[in-house]
């Protein structure tokens, strides 16, 4: 039976298979863009899976805590990353081929939220 993300208790994992359909972050992703994603749902992406205990939502929003930003996380290198448990190799190379795009994002995106809410269409 699979539990629904209200019934979960405080140790039980965020599983994307349980959030409705206009939740997740890919489907989201395709359906409104970047813009309307969180740092953790971006990070979740990149990761694709998470660790055994811990959903990709889980793990991608413990590394935002432990790493202070996304922009700090962004300047990790692959061996500080991949020695976090739950981050091997292929998931720390996969963070650090996306880093270029996080460290813009970090940068512009307060600027390209304002120029966004400017426009009139």
């Amino acid at each position: 039976m699979r539990v629904r993300p209200s019934q979960r208790g405080p140790a039980d994992p965020v599983l994307v298979a349980s959030l409705p359909m206009q939740e997740r972050p890919r489907e989201r992703l395709t359906a409104q863009g970047t813009q309307a994603l969180t740092e953790r749902e971006l990070v979740a992406l990149v990761l694709r899976n998470g660790a055994p205990g811990e959903s990709v939502l889980d793990l991608a929003a413990s590394l935002l805590a432990e790493f202070g930003s996304l922009r700090a996380m962004a300047a990790a290198r692959a061996e500080e990353l991949a020695q976090r448990s739950g981050i091997g190799p292929a998931k720390a190379a996969a963070l650090v081929a996306a880093s270029p795009r996080a460290r813009i994002y970090s940068l512009y995106m307060p600027v390209l939220t304002r120029w966004g809410d400017a426009d009139d269409g």
